[in-house]
């Protein structure tokens, strides 16, 4: 009976560590993957700080779309505040 019990313990050992072992290896797998995934998270972060350059997005759309950068208007109008009151008054003088 003693030699028995005995032997249902160290069964009991051996499935144990078998299982922790099992588990183990999982573990070590699983953050492997992780830092995987997290290399690959980086990677993507970077490239899109990359594309998404001011520099780069000027360059497409002038190559691309043939789309120049604003500087400052060819001509600008000038208008005077009284000239602007008297047409406005002449214009609510036609409405009425």
């Amino acid at each position: 009976m003693l030699i028995a019990t005995i032997a249902l313990f160290i069964l009991a050992y051996v499935g144990v560590k078998l299982k922790y072992d099992i588990l183990l290896k999982n573990k070590t797998l699983l953050e492997k993957e992780l830092s995987n995934k997290k290399n690959l998270e980086l990677n993507l972060l970077a490239e899109k700080q990359s594309l998404s350059t001011e520099a780069r997005i000027e360059q497409l759309a002038s190559t691309n779309l043939n789309l120049d950068k604003y500087l400052k208007p060819d001509f600008t109008i000038s208008v005077k505040k009284a000239d602007i009151e008297e047409l406005n008054k002449k214009l609510g003088d036609k409405n009425e």
